[in-house]
């Protein structure tokens, strides 16, 4: 998934993890847990791992850039 210029939602996994989270973005471990552990940031608790909706983040995102 990296160094795509546009991200083709449908064939990211519908449930993503951390490191799903880093691939998306482009970003490092430790950005990926400090932006999942904003407020407001859609993220899903299991236990201790932290999961992420695929749909919810898209739209998180296009919310941020309005």
């Amino acid at each position: 998934m990296r160094h795509k210029s546009r991200v083709v939602w449908e064939d990211i996994p519908l449930i993503l993890s951390i490191k799903d989270l880093c691939e998306i973005l482009e970003i490092g471990t430790a950005t990926a847990y400090a932006l999942v552990n904003q407020e407001g940031f859609p993220k899903v608790q299991i236990g201790k791992s932290n999961k992420i909706y695929r749909d919810s983040l898209r739209k998180w995102l296009e919310v941020g850039t309005k």
